[in-house]
């Protein structure tokens, strides 16, 4: 399950990105991570993106992590095993600034069910903001 609890648009950039700061918005988004027990899966970061209208999907950048950390805003792990939950903060660097619609996807990986078989590869995707 994962479920979205908070967005924050435009989080400011680190001053020495000026140039980054006129072409992309940091967008942040806080999700709980609650992964099932039933097949041997995870959630990490990587199965995340925004898509904004741009050409490509927009995927979490680290870069303002150590600002998240000062400031007290929990990261979600590197990778959230079955079993287990997790709540915290992904941030997304998106092209266009200030685009009118954001879409967060997560694509699950093929999985390969023990006994034989497969689950394949889907993106499931949520409309974080715009229509």
């Amino acid at each position: 399950t994962i479920t979205i609890t908070q967005i924050q648009r435009d989080w400011p950039w680190p001053a020495d990105y000026s140039v980054p700061a006129q072409v992309f918005e940091l967008v942040a988004v806080k999700m709980t991570w609650k992964v099932g027990s039933v097949y041997t899966a995870w959630l990490s970061p990587d199965m995340f993106t925004i898509g904004s209208g741009s050409t490509y999907p927009n995927t979490v950048d680290p870069i303002i992590d150590s600002v998240l950390k000062a400031k007290g805003y929990p990261l979600l792990p590197g990778k959230v095993l079955h079993g287990k939950t997790a709540t915290g903060w992904l941030v997304f660097k998106v092209e266009p600034k200030d685009a009118p619609k954001l879409t967060l996807t997560y694509t699950r990986p093929k999985i390969e069910v023990s006994g034989g078989g497969a689950l394949p590869s889907k993106p499931f995707s949520t409309t974080l903001v715009g229509g």
